[in-house]
C-alpha cells in the first residue's frame, strides 16, 4: 500500500545535500520541529558522498544544494537527477536567481527554494506537496503504461481476427477509425476517415443506405446496428451499439468484421 504525506507520522527518506554547516543546521531544525520529524535524515557535504549515499539507499525526497565543493551548478542536479531515480528532488539555492529555478524545474527537479527565504513551514510544504505531486505523476504514468499496453493488444487482436473498431459522435457526426480499419478497407489516408459521410462514401449504394437508416434509428431509439455489405471483393458484418453518458445518446461505437 502506497504512503500518503498527510500522516504526520510518515517515515520519510530524506537525504540533504548541503555543505555549509549552518544551512545544514537550520534545516535539521526546521525538519525536526515539523510534522516530518519522523523523517530519517542522512547528510552528506559532497557530491561524491551523495553519490554512494544514493546508490546504496532509496530516499523519498533529496535536499540539494546546488553549489558543493566538488560540483557546481546545474551539473550538480543532473548528476544527482541520474542517480536518485525514483527520488523526489528539490532544490536549495543561495542565489535569489528565479531564472536558475526555473531551470531546475525544467531539468526535473520538482520545487526549488532559495536560502534565507524560506521558513520550517515553507520547507515541510515544499517537501510534502513535491512527494505528494511526484506520487501522482509515477501513477499518472503507470496508468498510461497499462492504457498504452492495453491499446497494443487490442491492436493485435484486430488484426488477428481482421476486424475494425469505429466510433461516431452523433452532436457533430465526427468519426474515429482504429488503424486495422484504413487497413480491411485499403484506405491509406486516414484524413478520409474524418465524419459519417466518408464511411458512407466508402460503401456500396445499398449497404450506405442501410447503414445511414440504422443510424438513424439508433440515434432516435437506441436500437442496435447490425448489416452485411461486400467490398473489393470481400463480405463485411457491421455491428455497434448507441452509447449515453447521464441518459443522453454521446456516440454510436462498433466494429466491422471482415467474413470472407
Amino acid at each position: 500500500m502506497s504512503r500518503t504525506i498527510m500522516e504526520p507520522s510518515i517515515n520519510l527518506n530524506i537525504l540533504l545535500i548541503e555543505d555549509n554547516p549552518g544551512d545544514a543546521f537550520l534545516i535539521k531544525f526546521y525538519l525536526e520541529e515539523s510534522v516530518l520529524k519522523y523523517a530519517r535524515l542522512l547528510h552528506a557535504e559532497f557530491l561524491k558522498t551523495a553519490i554512494d549515499l544514493l546508490q546504496n539507499n532509496e530516499f523519498d525526497v533529496v535536499l540539494l544544494d546546488l553549489n558543493l565543493p566538488d560540483s557546481k551548478g546545474i551539473e550538480t542536479l543532473e548528476t544527482v537527477l541520474e542517480a536518485s531515480q525514483g527520488s523526489v528532488v528539490i532544490v536549495l539555492t543561495g542565489l535569489n536567481d528565479e531564472e536558475l529555478g526555473l531551470q531546475t524545474v525544467k531539468k526535473g527537479a520538482q520545487d526549488f527554494l532559495v536560502k534565507g527565504q524560506f521558513d520550517g513551514k515553507v520547507l515541510t510544504s515544499s517537501v510534502r506537496y513535491a512527494f505528494e505531486r511526484y506520487q501522482l505523476q509515477k501513477q499518472v504514468l503507470s496508468y498510461s503504461l497499462q492504457l498504452n499496453e492495453s491499446n497494443n493488444k487490442f491492436d493485435l487482436a484486430q488484426e488477428a481476427c481482421e476486424f475494425g473498431y469505429w466510433e461516431l459522435n452523433v452532436k457533430d457526426n465526427s468519426m474515429h477509425w482504429s488503424s486495422n480499419l484504413y487497413t480491411l478497407f485499403a484506405e491509406a489516408d486516414p484524413k478520409r476517415a474524418t465524419n459519417l459521410t466518408t464511411l458512407l462514401n466508402l460503401l456500396p449504394a445499398e449497404a450506405a443506405q442501410l447503414a445511414e437508416k440504422q443510424i438513424k434509428q439508433a440515434i432516435t431509439d437506441g436500437a442496435a446496428i447490425n448489416f452485411s455489405f461486400s467490398l473489393k471483393g470481400h463480405h463485411f458484418n457491421c455491428f455497434a451499439k448507441p452509447s449515453k453518458d447521464t441518459g443522453t445518446l454521446q456516440k454510436i461505437a462498433g466494429i466491422i468484421k471482415k467474413v470472407s
